[in-house]
């Protein structure tokens, strides 16, 4: 019997991560950690509550349709849900390449990735109180490093930035405390 033949890479995505795919640069005034593009399971994790929100709003549009003779009466409600899934699948799938890129600079924390089209976003650090590593219910396997917004009688003043999406929560704890140490020093 011959050897078994695995395919490197079954789904021609993006390889796995490996140990030298994360960089660190320190400069004097900067703090940066090149993440590289998602991983082929993150992407799926990721799009996986995507996948299925999409497939729920249609079956609801499709049943509103069969059971009420019309879709009118169901439209309202399903297809803002329909449409935002599939924004989100679209914008997931089109820049899923971009290498992932979260820092600090110029006295903010910044971050880049498939979401802002490999541009840098930056958070001024009055509008955080602090950044934290935690994971969705609906996604419970993706850990997402976040900014606390501070707090003005009880009502944030921002929302929570996700920075970056990690299977790994041992790495986004390290980045967590050194963007935490760099920014609050």
């Amino acid at each position: 019997m011959g050897a078994i033949n695995t395919p490197p890479n079954p789904l021609d995505y993006a390889p796995s991560a490996r140990s030298t795919d994360s960089e660190t640069a320190r400069g004097a005034e900067e703090l940066r950690f090149d993440l590289g593009p998602e991983t082929t399971a993150l992407l799926i994790a990721r799009v996986l509550p995507w996948c299925l929100l999409a497939g729920l709003a249609a079956g609801a549009c499709f049943w509103s349709a069969v059971a009420r003779h019309g879709l009118f009466p169901g439209i309202g409600l399903w297809v803002p849900l329909l449409t935002a899934a599939a924004t989100s699948l679209w914008r997931l799938a089109r820049y899923r390449h971009v290498p992932r890129t979260v820092g600090v600079a110029d006295g903010q924390v910044f971050y880049a990735d498939a979401r802002t089209r490999g541009q840098p976003f930056g958070v001024r650090p009055s509008e955080v109180k602090a950044l934290r590593v935690q994971r969705r219910w609906w996604r419970p396997g993706v850990f997402e490093l976040t900014t606390v917004p501070r707090l003005i009688l009880g009502i944030g003043t921002t929302n929570p930035v996700v920075l970056v999406y990690s299977l790994d929560r041992g790495s986004l704890d390290k980045i967590c405390r050194e963007l935490t140490a760099a920014l609050w020093p």
